[in-house]
């Protein structure tokens, strides 16, 4: 797992060029979001699809390739908004 910046530039050449899946985390740190933020994303339908095989979540580099594409044309909305509490 990437430990700081350095590390990082020599993780995701290899996520993009050599791997048809990778671990969810190793993903969002390529872009520089927590791990839990992209999960929750892809939880309620705005992220690229996971699946998890054991108790790691895997995503296909393309789809999240795609993803990212579709996030920067605008064609989705990449937000999560809170749930507003009702008052009782």
């Amino acid at each position: 797992m990437p430990r700081g910046p350095s590390d990082l530039e020599e993780v995701v050449p290899t996520i993009t060029s050599t791997m048809h899946t990778a671990p969810l985390d190793a993903l969002a740190s390529s872009i520089g979001l927590p791990t839990e933020t992209l999960q929750k994303l892809c939880q309620h339908g705005k992220g690229p699809t996971i699946f998890k095989i054991g108790r790691r979540i895997y995503c296909r580099v393309a789809d999240f390739h795609s993803w990212l594409d579709e996030l920067a044309e605008g064609k989705i909305d990449g937000a999560l908004t809170a749930k507003k509490k009702r008052a009782r």
